[in-house]
């Protein structure tokens, strides 16, 4: 802490008031800083004014009150004192704040004071190139780190003395350096090629490193420079990810593989980002933005009134059922398109964050056709008949396990499933029946049954299913079974429900 102290100390200012408070040699009340560190140990004896004295002891109604200067930087002082005011307002008080280049603050700037402190370099050329607006920082970093050249290849890792090959790990000719590994090797080259006809550029190689930060500084109509960051970036890498996942797990990938992947990559990113900006000026007409208009994966700039947009080529075929009517093309129904552009972001998070796919695929089906019902956009709602019935097969199965089964039961109903959607990372959709008249049973071995929590904890610990009880949703008569995992384990789950109710007897007829 004191030599966070000595740090801060330059940044504390003194607001001379009446003396009272403000140390004459510690603080830093006069444009020399510190006196006891302008003029030495020896001031306060040379000047006979006290180590400890406050500033309003250094003076009475006739002026300051100290000894004949000793030193030049003690003249320089008293010199100073002699054109200043005293301070005899007795009301004023003496007030301390933080100051930086001349300019006070009344809180703690962070910024501005890390801005100050921090070690400076000269600027660096290449600086643009890697921490821009809107880089993914993965790959900004996995870049930044390439631009040192200090990434752990095979040869810089042989120079350090480990007796290893150096050979480059995705084609085995040449030896495994950063210009070649990135830039220079045969996969890498089909990568970057595909790349720069994606961009409408004509495929070249990169010799080094220098020209690939200089090629993405370089603006066309078909590629600006933020474009070409981003492609540069997630390509050097997906290379180097791709590198180690051979290296350590022996999984090779062709290039075709990771292309794909890349441009779902900057697809997701520049339709987030557009997302994002048109959601804080909603008001606004699509034409007057300059987001992306998405239209595909990616490709070439367009501009439509003197703003540059990017815009994206036809999409390759991929698995995913959303493909086939996620291209809406800019219209005059602005929150329609931006419904539209919501729910394609919406589906390309399912694989990757929701923890039960299906099920959320499921609510995803009613909220396209709720949401597209409360837009009027019925032109098109009937192209999506196939995606919502692709996407209720599977749930579908599940329910129907327990539908078709449980409601077989002696006693025991079970309603349909209403569906809603929740913005969380896990949707708690599950079906149930009323068990309210098995209320009142006693299970040997267990107790009396008197209520749904009672009748779930019966279900766990003779028969080890989990099921949610009914006070937890607001119907003690219902306990849910959620239909959330594979076919084979639910089934399991609802033999092992039906043979924990037979010994139980049915106190009421429902």
């Amino acid at each position: 802490m004191i030599k966070r102290l000595l740090l801060a100390q330059p940044f504390v200012k003194c607001r001379l008031g009446n003396g009272h408070k403000a140390s004459f040699w510690y603080d830093n009340w006069l444009p020399f800083g510190p006196l006891i560190q302008f003029i030495g140990e020896d001031g306060p004896s040379d000047l006979r004014i006290p180590l400890h004295a406050t500033v309003d002891s250094a003076y009475n109604i006739h002026g300051w009150i100290h000894a004949a200067p000793r030193s030049q930087n003690a003249l320089a002082v008293i010199a100073h004192l002699n054109t200043i005011n005293l301070p005899l307002n007795q009301t004023a008080i003496d007030t301390f704040c933080w100051e930086i280049q001349g300019k006070s603050f009344s809180s703690f700037p962070t910024s501005r004071t890390w801005e100050v402190l921090r070690p400076k370099s000269c600027f660096k050329d290449w600086s643009s190139s890697i921490w821009s607006k809107g880089a993914i920082p993965r790959n900004a970093f996995t870049m930044w780190v390439a631009q040192l050249n200090r990434l752990p290849t095979r040869s810089r890792l042989a120079s350090w003395g480990l007796d290893i090959s150096t050979d480059c790990c995705l084609c085995s000719e040449f030896v495994e350096s950063r210009d070649h590994l990135l830039l220079r090797c045969a996969f890498s080259i089909e990568i970057w090629n595909w790349i720069q006809t994606r961009l409408h550029l004509s495929p070249c190689i990169f010799y080094s490193w220098h020209a690939l930060i200089a090629w993405t500084k370089l603006k066309t109509d078909s590629s600006p420079p933020i474009l070409r960051k981003l492609a540069a970036q997630a390509a050097v890498s997906h290379i180097w990810k791709q590198r180690n996942n051979f290296l350590h797990n022996n999984v090779s990938r062709p290039a075709s593989a990771i292309c794909k992947d890349i441009d779902r990559e900057l697809r997701n990113t520049i339709t987030a980002r557009r997302f994002l900006h048109s959601g804080r000026r909603s008001s606004v007409s699509p034409s007057s933005l300059s987001s992306p208009v998405v239209d595909g994966v990616f490709g070439c700039c367009i501009r439509r009134g003197g703003v540059a947009k990017l815009r994206f080529e036809d999409e390759e075929d991929y698995s995913s059922p959303v493909q086939s009517f996620l291209r809406p093309p800019p219209s005059a129904n602005f929150e329609k398109d931006r419904y539209l552009m919501y729910l394609e972001m919406m589906y390309e998070l399912l694989p990757y964050h929701y923890q039960s796919q299906e099920i959320n695929r499921l609510t995803l089906a009613h909220f396209i056709i709720s949401g597209l019902h409360f837009l009027g956009a019925i032109d098109r709602e009937n192209s999506m008949v196939s995606l919502v019935q692709g996407v209720l097969i599977f749930p579908l199965m599940r329910m129907g396990i327990q539908f078709t089964t449980v409601v077989t039961w002696q006693a025991l109903t079970m309603p349909w499933p209403y569906f809603c959607l929740f913005c969380y990372s896990f949707m708690p959709i599950h079906i149930g029946g009323c068990f309210s008249a098995y209320y009142g049973s006693e299970a040997e071995g267990f107790g009396l049954i008197n209520d749904s929590s009672s009748l779930a904890l019966y279900f766990l610990d003779k028969f080890q299913v989990a099921m949610v009880p009914g006070d937890a949703f607001g119907d003690d008569s219902c306990i849910r079974i959620s239909y959330a995992t594979s076919l084979d384990v639910l089934q399991a789950a609802v033999e092992k429900i039906r043979k924990a109710l037979e010994p139980l007897r049915a106190t009421v007829s429902v």
